[in-house]
């Protein structure tokens, strides 16, 4: 059986992270809201990076992103969540909507 490239895990989790901050920028009218998201998912990558062990013995190992070790199929599916939750709520309260063009 052929197994998908290694970094498509990797591939799937970063495109739905970058669609759930456009979402966010969308939602909230603001583009500070997904730059400061983005900055902090970048600290917790780097700390999980630092501090983390992958156990590729696992039986769940390949629920772990094989191109940084944390983005991966788990990652995925909780962006995708994320995703559907952004997508399905109303405008943050107290912003400005972006405009559609």
């Amino acid at each position: 059986a052929r197994r998908p490239r290694p970094v498509l895990d990797s591939l799937v989790a970063l495109f739905l992270f970058g669609v759930m901050l456009v979402a966010l920028r969308e939602r909230s009218g603001r583009l500070a809201l997904p730059i400061g998201v983005h900055a902090g998912s970048v600290i917790v990558v780097r700390l999980l990076r630092e501090y983390t062990v992958v156990d590729q013995g696992s039986s769940l190992a390949w629920l772990v992103g094989t191109y940084d070790g944390v983005m991966g199929w788990l990652g995925a599916l909780w962006l995708c969540g994320l995703v559907v939750v952004l997508l399905r709520s109303r405008q943050v309260p107290g912003t400005v909507a972006a405009p559609m063009t």
